[in-house]
């Protein structure tokens, strides 16, 4: 599990400075950056779709309940928790069918 735990950071960080990267981009003008951060937030709206909160979350987002700065937070949050649920599901997977082989080979 630990294994598959260093990595989920890893990932994290690599998505989380990306953000960061085409946050900075965007602000400077650069369309590229625009592009990029709409990529980036595709997975935590098709989460958060899923979820079935899209309505309440786009009603956020256009009266201007949710600002720029917490719409960022928020997206962010939803892809680490999603990154960090797919290392727990996949190392519990890899630790049971691990138990299992050794099970197997006595």
């Amino acid at each position: 599990m630990a294994v598959a735990y260093e990595q989920a950071w890893a990932l994290c960080a690599a998505y989380l400075a990306a953000g960061l990267a085409a946050e900075l981009l965007r602000r400077g003008g650069v369309k590229l950056g625009a592009s990029a951060q709409s990529f980036l937030d595709s997975l935590p709206v098709f989460v958060i779709h899923t979820l079935g909160l899209l309505d309440p979350y786009l009603r956020a987002v256009v009266l201007g309940d949710l600002s720029p700065f917490w719409n960022r937070v928020l997206l962010g949050s939803v892809t680490v928790a999603l990154i960090l649920l797919q290392a727990t599901v996949i190392g519990l997977g890899l630790t049971a069918a691990l138990r299992l082989f050794q099970k197997g080979a006595r």
